[in-house]
């Protein structure tokens, strides 16, 4: 039988209670949450007084970039912004 899972909306709180019993408060102090959505897993540190400070960046696509996929960072060749581009400072005519 599979163990049980946390109701979705207690999941930080046991991901902090994890971080609380397996580092020291020292390594909790200041948090950088990556990816961390609504900041869910730093509110709750910071609730329980484990973390001083928290930072939530949520990296999105960045869409000046052609080519540039969010997913597997792959660059695409993309010969229509490449073509005739040798930067030797001509107009590309001979």
């Amino acid at each position: 039988m599979a163990p049980k899972l946390a109701h979705k909306r207690d999941r930080a709180d046991v991901l902090a209670s994890f971080l609380a019993a397996n580092f020291p408060p020292s390594s909790l102090a200041r948090v950088v949450d990556v990816a961390g959505g609504r900041g869910d897993v730093s509110a709750a540190l910071l609730r329980r007084g484990l973390a001083k400070t928290a930072t939530v960046v949520e990296p999105v696509a960045r869409r000046d970039r052609p080519g540039k996929t969010q997913h597997d960072g792959s660059e695409k060749n993309n010969e229509a912004e490449t073509a005739g581009d040798d930067d030797d400072g001509d107009d590309g005519e001979d």
